[in-house]
């Protein structure tokens, strides 16, 4: 599904058709649904909504205001449902399951798209995962560990410290806590692992061979870097976090307020007219 690239982000801005759901960090008393293209102002939702994943007309989340409870949300009537209280972190819809972190024992879980079925599916304490295909490769204390959907055949894949995990193809990227938090790029074919140690994300994404980070070595401005040659370049100069990409642009966090610019870097403008108008 296009939206779950932006959940390692935190997945706060969701494309619906031709409108998107922003979550409010300036207020947070909700969420908002807007057209970027439209003069028309925003409309209000319930729940400040996290890790949104969407399925057709409905949305699974992780409500804020809920207690990071997991929800859906009825794009067509903009009712918000509890699902289960729990409260879950790193929400991935995977077909009819939704896997999350359990925030109080850390523990990863899946449980049903109808909020049933609640499974533990790893022993260890979870700092965050991906699913690639059949198979999730998560990180638990001082080492990479891969197991099935349904958590069987649990396996230590690589002895590394890692935090925010993001898949991309073949190559899994995240930051090194015992190289004070360095980017750190395994290539899941080989096992061969890549460093660089002068990024130090603070969030980031990846579309194709282009990486995209708020970058704690440089005040958090925003570099692209190409993943096959190397190379980077900082496309803004301001402090960032929460980087999501959609279609052609990026959007992020600065101050509290959502901006988006082009993914070739440029001027940045707000993402939500400022001040916001009710209607």
């Amino acid at each position: 599904m296009a939206d779950e690239i932006n959940l390692a982000s935190g997945g706060m801005v969701l494309r619906t058709e031709d409108q998107l759901i922003c979550s409010d960090l300036a207020s947070y008393a909700g969420s908002w649904l807007l057209d970027p293209l439209s003069p028309e102002p925003p409309r209000r939702l319930e729940g400040l909504l996290w890790f949104m994943n969407r399925d057709g007309q409905t949305v699974y989340c992780s409500d804020q205001l809920q207690g990071h409870r997991l929800c859906k949300l009825d794009l067509g009537s903009g009712r918000l449902e509890l699902l289960l209280d729990r409260p879950v972190y790193g929400l991935i819809r995977q077909d009819e399951w939704l896997y999350y972190i359990h925030e109080e024992d850390r523990r990863l879980y899946r449980c049903q798209v109808n909020g049933r079925g609640e499974m533990r599916l790893t022993d260890e304490a979870v700092e965050s995962f991906v699913i690639r295909e059949e198979e999730i490769y998560y990180a638990a204390d001082h080492m990479l560990r891969t197991c099935s959907l349904t958590g069987k055949q649990n396996e230590r894949y690589l002895d590394l410290a890692a935090a925010g995990l993001v898949l991309s193809g073949q190559q899994l990227l995240f930051s090194d806590r015992q190289k004070q938090y360095a980017l750190s790029i395994v290539d899941l074919a080989t096992g061969e692992v890549t460093v660089h140690e002068d990024v130090i994300p603070a969030s980031m994404n990846v579309r194709g061979r282009y990486l995209y980070c708020a970058n704690r070595s440089n005040g958090n401005s925003i570099y692209r870097i190409d993943l096959e040659q190397g190379s980077k370049i900082r496309i803004y100069g301001e402090p960032a976090d929460y980087l999501h990409l959609i279609g052609e642009e990026l959007y992020f966090i600065n101050n509290k307020e959502w901006y988006r610019m082009s993914l070739l870097g440029g001027q940045a403008v707000k993402a939500i007219p400022s001040p916001v108008r009710y209607i």
